[in-house]
């Protein structure tokens, strides 16, 4: 098992919450900061660390330990002036690693140039989700990898023929890739671990398979497999 990273996630929003205990269901190091009592009471007792400070103050921020963290990740949303002073701040403090959450584009190169290293669009990247979900109608649980390519769960459909994934040339037919398959279970929506496929895997109705490629590719497979 890989060493655990410490993590620090400043703005304890909805989205700091989300992404605060899913480190730590990932067995990471964390410390949780906002100025609100209300929102430190939320996490304090799940996570490692969690402080009452004042986001945007240098020495506030170097008090709570932030410059020995692995990651930093600023996760105020909306709050664009506290996001700019606080990873100026972090750069200053010489974090290895900046997270920013990012809700409006504009200000991506200015965050950069400031020491972000990263960025996290979660209103962008649902957006993308909803409307990929809306328009393949199997399409289920889309994750972004990219602007252009992202991952979909499929389950097959009842007319589906039972071939191997060697058989079915998805690959060069529609330029996807299936990356993980859960066989069909016993039970209704109950479906077996993830295994990773080989080209003789065969794939059967009932089965939910990852497909990784572009949004339109995974469009267009989508509908192929409703016909």
């Amino acid at each position: 098992m890989a060493a655990a990273k410490s993590f620090v996630v400043i703005g304890l929003g909805q989205f700091g919450l989300a992404i605060t205990r899913e480190l730590i269901a990932l067995n990471q190091q964390v410390i949780a900061i906002d100025r609100s009592v209300e929102s430190i009471r939320k996490i304090e007792a799940e996570v490692n660390t969690a402080f009452v400070a004042e986001c945007t103050n240098k020495q506030a921020l170097h008090d709570v330990g932030v410059h020995r963290c692995d990651v930093a990740i600023v996760a105020f949303g909306d709050n664009i002036h506290d996001t700019i002073l606080t990873t100026a701040i972090l750069s200053e403090l010489e974090v290895k690693k900046i997270v920013v959450r990012l809700d409006s584009p504009e200000y991506q190169t200015l965050l950069g140039k400031l020491g972000a290293h990263d960025f996290i669009s979660p209103t962008l990247t649902a957006g993308r989700s909803l409307a990929l979900r809306l328009a393949g109608s199997n399409l289920t649980d889309y994750f972004s990898v990219s602007d252009q390519f992202g991952v979909s769960k499929l389950v097959l459909p009842p007319q589906f023929k039972a071939k191997t994934l060697m058989e079915l040339d998805w690959r060069n037919k529609f330029d996807i890739n299936i990356i993980l398959v859960q066989k069909r279970g016993t039970k209704k929506d109950k479906f077996g671990e993830p295994l990773l496929p080989r080209g003789n895997e065969p794939l059967e109705a009932g089965d939910l398979i990852f497909v990784l490629g572009t949004n339109e590719d995974l469009l267009t497979f989508s509908e192929m497999l409703q016909k």
